[in-house]
C-alpha cells in the first residue's frame, strides 16, 4: 500500500513528458539534385547523454546522433552521397542526400528520444522524387506529398 501511494505521488509531482518533433520544409528538388531534410525537437527535459536522434528511410537508419556524436552511415544505398549534421544541444539533426534518384522516393522518418521524457517523438514525411525533365523544357520538383503523424508530434 505504501509503495502504491509513493508511485502515485511521483506521477502527480512529475507528470509524463513527451518529445515534440517538427520537420522543417526542404524546398523543391529534382532527380540528380540534393534533398535536405531538417528535424527539430522540443522537450520539457534538458538533453542528456541518453538523448538520441535518428533519420531513417523505410526501416533502415541513415543518420544517427547519440550523445552529440554521429554514428557512421552503414546504409549502402546512402553511404557515399549522404551528409548528416546536427547538434543535440541545439535540438536538431539535418540530412542531405546528393544525386537524389527516383528510387529514393518513400517515407523518411525522424525519431528523437530524450530521457527522462516518457514518450519519444517521431515525424515522417513521404517524399516523391520525379525524373528530371529539364531536357524537355520543364523541371519537375519533389515535395512533401503528405505526412504520417504519430505520438506527440507536430508538422509545420
Amino acid at each position: 500500500m505504501v509503495i502504491s501511494f509513493f508511485i502515485l505521488c511521483l506521477v502527480c509531482v512529475h507528470p509524463l513528458e513527451a518529445v515534440s518533433v517538427t520537420l522543417m520544409p526542404h524546398g523543391s528538388v529534382s532527380a540528380g539534385k540534393v534533398l535536405t531534410l531538417t528535424c527539430n525537437f522540443t522537450s520539457d527535459a534538458k538533453t542528456s547523454p541518453q538523448t538520441w536522434m535518428t533519420w531513417s528511410f523505410g526501416n533502415a537508419e541513415v543518420c544517427k546522433y547519440v550523445n552529440n556524436n554521429l554514428r557512421p552511415i552503414s546504409n549502402e544505398a546512402f553511404k557515399h552521397r549522404t551528409t548528416c549534421h546536427g547538434d543535440i544541444k541545439r535540438n536538431f539533426i539535418q540530412m542531405s542526400i546528393s544525386n537524389i534518384q527516383v528510387n529514393d522516393s518513400g517515407i523518411y522518418k525522424c525519431d528523437v528520444s530524450n530521457f527522462p521524457d516518457q514518450t519519444p517523438g517521431e515525424e515522417s514525411t513521404n517524399i516523391s522524387i520525379e525524373k528530371d525533365s529539364s531536357r524537355k523544357g520543364s523541371e519537375r520538383d519533389a515535395g512533401n506529398k503528405g505526412n504520417v503523424r504519430t505520438g506527440h508530434t507536430t508538422w509545420e
